[in-house]
């Protein structure tokens, strides 16, 4: 019989991510971006990010986003997109909406509140209806910074109900995720 020592499997870092661009020829558009990433902390997390469309074209002809990117020569981020980390609560409550349980996310519809020492942020998720006919759903995060004059920033769009539907999916799987199962 031969014993045979087998290292562990190395985490793989791994990032994905769904993004939902909305842009509009009047170039005030926006987008979202669901994002999957391995944490300082080893844990993975979600993050969304939202962004204006900036009223730029790029080489191809379709509009660009003012998404934060970090500039080596300043050493900070540069950009005016919005971020937030989700945690498992806020997707719970964001899958409520998204398989018809709730109406809107957060306690008594009001969205998701974070707070932390540069300021807030709350994110809404809710449906879109007309005429009592479910159309597809909206997403808003507004931002209120400290360094900012405490002044609101906020983003938002609309979502069809079958990027919705992908959502759902993705949402499902990141608690997996987020949970280590």
């Amino acid at each position: 019989m031969s014993t045979e020592v087998q290292n562990p499997p190395q985490k793989v870092s791994l990032r994905s991510q769904y993004t939902l661009f909305k842009a509009k020829k009047t170039g005030d558009g926006a987008a979202s971006s669901w994002v999957m990433r391995d944490d300082k902390d080893g844990s993975r997390q979600l993050y969304l990010e939202m962004a204006r469309q900036n009223g730029e074209m790029n080489a191809n002809g379709n509009a660009t986003f003012d998404w934060k990117k970090f500039d080596k020569a300043t050493e900070s981020f540069l950009g005016g997109s919005i971020s937030a980390k989700l945690g498992l609560p806020d997707v719970g409550d964001i899958l409520l909406v998204l398989n018809g349980v709730k109406k809107a996310a957060g306690f008594e519809g009001k969205g998701l509140f974070h707070k932390n020492a540069n300021g807030s942020t709350t994110i809404n998720f809710a449906t879109w209806e007309k005429d009592n006919a479910l159309l597809g759903f909206t997403v808003r995060v507004a931002s209120k910074r400290s360094d900012n004059n405490n002044e609101v920033v906020s983003i938002s769009h609309a979502i069809s109900l079958a990027e919705a539907e992908c959502l759902r999916v993705l949402l499902n799987h990141s608690v997996l995720q987020m949970c280590n199962w």
